[in-house]
């Protein structure tokens, strides 16, 4: 949990769940943008791993399953030992490659409270960074090679892909230590640099397809405009008509 929601308490979540185990993580601060989301992405990985699990499943809270339980485990059990992770297909961008390319050194701050003193100087002293990085070194802005790659920052993934991402921890931080909103591209770029082979997912792969899709915002990625509006009974529908998870 979030060190800034400290007016939550956890104790009646606890008490309400009967058929399944929550385990609260240590709470840590994390803002937009930050590594700190990477971090808080690999601590909870960390710990989920610290029991085998076949699957490990990394969701928003404006995440909405469209199919039961039994549903859920028959298409992973069919799908045994897939990792399904999402790649955004296409060259990759100039914008994506300044996210780890340009180094960000206050990121964190400006992102703890937008609206206070600290934030506004943080933000102001980052566009004076990135301005400076392209001014005095204008070939940082390509990258100078860098190969990343993009996509969703929400996965599912097996127990060993799990193991193999702790295991490159170290690597993760040094190259992503200083990006901006990197966790959309660690998982990915892991792939560039040695990943296993069968876990890529694109869209364009229609058995994987079911489970990479979801509902971002009021949209649902890879479907171009079709728009969920105040949960009218055709909205349902939509999602559902396309088999989607």
């Amino acid at each position: 949990m979030d060190k800034k929601s400290d007016d939550i308490d956890v104790a009646p979540l606890l008490r309400a769940v009967s058929h399944a185990r929550i385990v609260p993580a240590e709470p840590m601060n994390v803002n937009w943008g930050g590594y700190s989301q990477i971090e808080c992405t690999l601590r909870l990985l960390k710990l989920a791993n610290e029991e085998r699990h076949a699957y490990y499943h990394l969701i928003s809270g404006s995440d909405l399953p469209l199919v039961n339980q039994d549903a859920l485990h028959a298409f992973f059990a069919a799908n045994i030992g897939r990792e399904f992770v999402h790649f955004q297909q296409g060259p990759t961008s100039t914008e994506t490659i300044e996210r780890v390319a340009l180094r960000r050194l206050f990121v964190e701050m400006a992102r703890v409270d937008r609206r206070s003193k600290i934030a506004y100087v943080a933000s102001r002293l980052e566009r004076l960074n990135l301005r400076v990085q392209r001014r005095i070194r204008p070939a940082i802005a390509t990258g100078n090679g860098l190969r990343l790659a993009k996509g969703s920052q929400w996965f599912s993934i097996t127990h060993d892909l799990a193991r193999y991402v702790l295991a490159e921890r170290g690597w993760i931080q040094r190259t992503f230590g200083r990006s901006f909103a990197g966790d959309e591209l660690f998982l990915q770029t892991l792939d560039w640099w040695g990943g296993p082979p069968n876990w890529r997912c694109l869209d364009g792969d229609e058995q994987a397809r079911p489970r990479c899709q979801r509902l971002g915002g009021k949209r649902w990625w890879g479907e171009g405009d079709l728009r969920v509006q105040h949960g009218l009974d055709e909205d349902w529908q939509n999602p559902r008509n396309r088999r989607l998870l």
